[in-house]
């Protein structure tokens, strides 16, 4: 008893809280005794920063948040045996999930395809939103997947009230297991951790306060701009965690984790993260047919065992057989007619290999989920008894080679867009910032590229309801790859697409990339490309080795759009087309590509002609 004070008081004392050992009662601690004891003090800067409120907007809308969260969760982990599994973890993941999620709201103009007046008077309540929603994110897992149980002898939740009112001075960290993803759903009901202030701010703008409850309910449909930025902030903070080794100052576990869990949980994030690639035609690790995907057995067991031993793991069976078991034995991995859980693909009549058959809903979040493979795509069963080759193959349904036209790109799925800016610009509503719908935006300096002139139309970007869809899908490419990468150019396509979507992506503006004309969609070149290329994380920004990587990658477009007949070429047989910009004073020149109306916006309606571009090059 008196070791146990005794290391009880040096706890409190120490200033890396980290460092403590999760076996022992954890002291309970104020917000500010938290965020220093986990270094995090810097990190409250840099969001202070980032959230570009001000001191006194900040410590009356943000600070009261991050207080009243850190004091409800304590020194709780992120996870039983994932990603930030050490004490304090929760707090820690939450900090970096809100730091790059601002980051990354900058890049948004929000609301999605308004004006840019709207864009800026609303500029603060689109960021607030983002934090909220970063900050609520995995609230929920206080309430489902652990339990704090203090040292007077009850549970705690903070649904109770203040962890300071129990009269308890320590408490232990206890895992439960819970409905998968329950704790997402629970989220909104910590929503009273907002300020009251922040809480009435929100609710003058229903559309953002649509899409920020989907967010934290779970909506995948309905959750926009908001969840697509704190999705992408939470999954950048888990793999960084993942890829140091994550935490192995972890807390006793008091139940396991199930193996299926944990197999099918490390088989979806190397899906998500473009660790396992799908539907390369030169041979990868799986294929979709839309309804099902197919993994290569030893690919995908290795990958996964692999994934786990780096996150800690050490009870994971090194005989592939066994996982290919226990996915076929929970319903994961489907069996054969003779139930068996291998299967046999073949692949454009040249590639023919082991796999696993899964229905593709069950690995791929809603919005992530690949298209059909473009190509020819056969699966058979492995059977013994029904011949074990492809001579009697049952077909798979698969998209044609691109050879046809447009509309045989892969499938999108649109949904209609939430936001309504008209009614979000009523002169009635004021923000805590003083900003209103009636604000003049600021002089926005454009994108200036050697292809791109300074006198470009100021044209207004889509409105929703004008035909610009929002797709449900999100971008194939992942976040690294090399030049040598044979779906390049589809993602390149696909990043256009997304991009319009998000509203990263303008349209029929000065600084636009994507302008419609009467031919069909116009890409301003070479800028479309580098704007690509300094995106992703395959290559430095700026220099020669950015020109020659943007020259690669458009020998690359070119060759893919020669062969399924996509762009239409210049009467001397150029890809670079030449448009004159007829402006009220004068007239410029800019130079891109030209695509089909259906190679991006598929049947879909696209937004109205810019009819100040006029075509110099004529057409083959």
């Amino acid at each position: 008893m008196v070791t146990w004070a005794r290391r009880l008081v040096s706890a409190m004392k120490k200033t890396d809280l980290s460092t403590l050992d999760p076996i022992d009662p954890l002291p309970i601690l104020s917000a500010d005794k938290i965020i220093s004891g986990l270094g995090l003090s810097p990190k409250l800067k840099s969001i202070e920063r980032l959230s570009s409120a001000g001191n006194d907007y900040f410590n009356n809308l943000y600070r009261p948040a991050i207080n009243a969260f850190v004091e409800s969760v304590q020194l709780v982990p992120a996870s039983a045996a994932h990603h930030h599994a050490g004490p304090g973890g929760l707090v820690i993941h939450t900090f970096d999930v809100i730091d790059t999620a601002l980051r990354m709201r900058k890049s948004y103009n929000l609301p999605q395809y308004s004006t840019p007046e709207i864009i800026y008077a609303q500029e603060h309540i689109w960021s607030y939103a983002v934090f909220v929603g970063a900050l609520l994110h995995d609230i929920g897992k206080i309430a489902c997947n652990t339990r704090i149980k203090l040292d007077t002898g009850p549970h705690w939740t903070p649904h109770e009230g203040s962890i300071y009112k129990t009269g308890a001075k320590q408490y232990e960290v206890e895992f439960v297991q819970s409905r998968y993803k329950l704790h997402t759903q629970l989220a909104n009901t910590f929503f009273w951790l907002i300020p009251p202030k922040g809480r009435g701010w929100l609710t003058q703008y229903p559309d953002i306060l649509a899409q920020l409850t989907a967010w934290l309910s779970g909506d995948h449909y309905e959750f926009g701009a908001i969840g697509e930025i704190v999705r992408q902030a939470d999954g950048i903070s888990v793999a960084t965690n993942l890829k140091i080794g994550g935490d192995r100052n972890r807390f006793p576990l008091t139940s396991a984790v199930p193996l299926v869990d944990r197999l099918t949980t490390a088989l979806r994030e190397l899906l998500d993260t473009g660790a396992l690639k799908i539907n390369r035609a030169d041979g990868g690790a799986g294929w979709c047919d839309g309804q099902h995907t197919y993994l290569v057995c030893g690919t995908t067991a290795d990958a996964v065992k692999q994934h786990l031993y780096n996150s800690g793991a050490t009870d994971i069976p090194a005989d592939n057989s066994r996982l290919f078991d226990v996915w076929q034995d929970h319903g994961y991995a489907l069996s054969t007619p003779s139930a068996g859980a291998i299967w046999k693909v073949c692949i454009n009549n040249a590639l023919t290999l082991t796999v696993l058959k899964f229905e593709t809903a069950r690995l791929f979040h809603p919005s992530r989920r690949p298209g059909p493979f473009v190509g020819d795509l056969v699966a058979v069963s492995n059977d013994k008894n029904l011949g074990g080759s492809a001579t009697n193959p049952t077909p798979v349904p698969a998209v044609q080679d691109l050879a046809g036209s447009a509309s045989n790109l892969p499938d999108q799925t649109f949904v209609g867009g939430a936001n309504n800016p008209e009614a979000a610009a009523s002169d009635d509503i004021t923000d805590p910032f003083g900003a209103t719908s009636t604000a003049t935006a600021p002089e926005t300096s454009h994108v200036k590229d050697i292809d791109m002139v300074q006198s470009a139309p100021e044209t207004t970007h889509p409105q929703p309801g004008s035909g610009m869809p929002e797709p449900t899908h999100q971008s194939t490419a992942p976040n690294a790859f090399d030049m040598d990468d044979p779906d390049i150019a589809h993602y390149f396509l696909d990043w256009i697409r997304c991009g319009i979507r998000d509203g990263k992506i303008f349209t029929n503006r000065s600084d636009a990339l994507i302008h419609i004309v009467k031919e069909g969609v116009f890409l301003v070149s070479p800028l479309a490309f580098k704007k690509f290329i300094r995106s992703h994380t395959f290559l430095l920004d700026g220099g020669k080795k950015e020109d020659k990587v943007t020259v690669t990658l458009q020998k690359k477009l070119q060759r893919m759009m020669d062969k399924a007949n996509l762009h239409r070429q210049t009467k001397q047989g150029l890809n670079i087309h030449s448009y004159q910009i007829n402006g009220t004073n004068k007239k410029a020149t800019i130079r891109g590509w030209l695509l089909p109306i259906g190679a991006i916006y598929g049947d879909l309606k696209p937004p109205d002609i810019n009819k100040k571009l006029e075509n110099l090059s004529g057409f083959k």
